[in-house]
């Protein structure tokens, strides 16, 4: 693998991305780690924790096509080390990684990346809205905090989303408290409803654009 972007696109896509890392040390090592994956569709980062997932595209420059697994703790605090001018440049050899950004270089020994999960995506869904990702974000946070702490009753723990008659409800409650917003939809066609772990819908709240995002539903469940 050889690849190049610009610094900020480095430095924002990894603070997104490890959002969706395993932060306790699961039985797989690799989900504590991203996916640096370039390919004919392009550079993408990808991580997840068995419960949430991201795929990321990055704007940048593919010489050498490959895949390669990164501890995201590391990859953090390299990028959290950079200024967001100039560019930076990836190249990996072997189970080391390399990583230029001007007269700077660092070396990071990189994770088999054999038993990285696959992220499901809904092949040709029927059910998608349109909305907002700003008003996304707010719906999640405003309701979020009502939610329970614990996961004894992961009813209570999760929003409760309902999409019918052009409307997107989101509902949380710990049996104490209730939350509940409502924001219209240009699209009256979709309906459904599903439960969101609150503590999930709160880290897509964070990595949510502010223009129109797609939602795709499934029988079982839905991705952003």
């Amino acid at each position: 693998m050889n690849i190049s972007f610009e610094k900020k696109e480095f430095i924002e896509a990894v603070y997104k991305v490890v959002r969706f890392t395993e932060k306790k040390g699961g039985s797989l090592p690799v989900l504590s780690s991203v996916l640096i994956i370039a390919s004919d569709e392009g550079i993408k980062m990808r991580a997840t924790n068995l419960e949430i997932g991201i795929d990321l595209k990055l704007e940048g420059k593919c010489k050498l096509k490959g895949v390669v697994a990164v501890p995201a703790t590391i990859l953090q605090q390299i990028a959290s080390s950079l200024t967001s001018d100039g560019i930076i440049s990836l190249e990996h050899t072997g189970d080391i990684i390399s990583l230029t950004a001007g007269t700077g270089k660092s070396l990071i020994k990189t994770v088999p990346y054999d038993d990285f999960p696959s992220i499901p995506f809904p092949e040709n869904p029927k059910n998608r809205i349109v909305i907002s990702g700003a008003l996304l974000k707010n719906l999640f946070v405003a309701t979020a905090s009502c939610a329970s702490t614990s996961t004894v009753r992961p009813e209570l723990a999760s929003l409760y989303l309902s999409i019918e008659g052009g409307v997107l409800t989101a509902v949380a409650t710990d049996s104490f408290r209730l939350a509940e917003k409502k924001v219209p939809l240009a699209s009256k066609g979709t309906q459904g409803k599903f439960l969101i772990p609150a503590k999930n819908a709160l880290e897509i709240a964070q990595v949510l654009p502010e223009n129109d995002i797609i939602i795709s539903l499934t029988s079982t469940n839905a991705h952003s």
